[in-house]
């Protein structure tokens, strides 16, 4: 038996990851950090962490052309004012 918001859970991850906005990739990838940080992040919802974290990537690399492997540098280099 699912715990009660586990289907809410999940339907707010597919929802977030279909609708091709950026702003719901990065709500779903803060979601999935901070409850893996709390250690209260439920089996596979990793997953979903990972796919927003690849749409995300794939449209940062296009838009100034960076190549895909080095978009968490740039993001990290951004932050520290480096790039």
């Amino acid at each position: 038996m699912q715990a009660p918001g586990a289907k809410t859970r999940r339907e707010f991850y597919k929802d977030s990851l279909e609708k091709y906005d950026e702003l719901e990739w990065i709500r779903v990838i803060k979601t999935v950090y901070v409850q893996k940080r709390e250690k209260r992040l439920m089996p596979g919802k990793d997953e979903y962490g990972r796919r927003a974290k690849r749409f995300l990537h794939g449209e940062i690399s296009a838009v100034p052309g960076i190549p895909f492997d080095r978009v968490e540098e740039y993001i990290a280099s951004i932050a520290d004012g480096v790039w």
